[in-house]
Formats: C-alpha cells, sequence, structure tokens
C-alpha cells in the first residue's frame, strides 16, 4: 500500500485527509517559471485551511469560496 503525504507538513494522510482528496496533479505548459515540470501536491485537511486562510484567500480579488453545492 502507498502511503501518501502532505506536501507541506509532511505527515501521512490519514482517512479524513484521503477522503477529502485536496491534490492537485498537473504538468505545466508555457507561461510559468514552471515549464514542463510536473507538478504534484497533496495536502492534508489543515495545510489546506492554512494555504487557504494564510494565502489563496487574502490574494485573491475573486472570492474562490462558495457556500453552494450542486
Amino acid at each position: 500500500m502507498i502511503v501518501r503525504k502532505c506536501n507541506m507538513c509532511g505527515k501521512d494522510l490519514d482517512v479524513f485527509d484521503q477522503q477529502e482528496n485536496i491534490s492537485y496533479h498537473s504538468r505545466m505548459g508555457y507561461g510559468s517559471k514552471f515549464d514542463l515540470c510536473q507538478v504534484d501536491i497533496d495536502l492534508c485537511c489543515s495545510c489546506f485551511d492554512k494555504v487557504m486562510d494564510e494565502y489563496i484567500i487574502p490574494n485573491c480579488l475573486l472570492d474562490p469560496i462558495s457556500e453552494e453545492v450542486d
């Protein structure tokens, strides 16, 4: 069994982290300093909250949060 780890804090993802599956996996094209790099990010729930609260929400002009469920 492969143990997934949070890229930020390094902890093994527990059952709740794995259920949420907060992941981003993409090969970058052109247009950034990461051209042609493979980006693989897995976050635990705590680190996701930290990233959202400390970086993403304060730096977004358009609110990325919606209370609506499809």
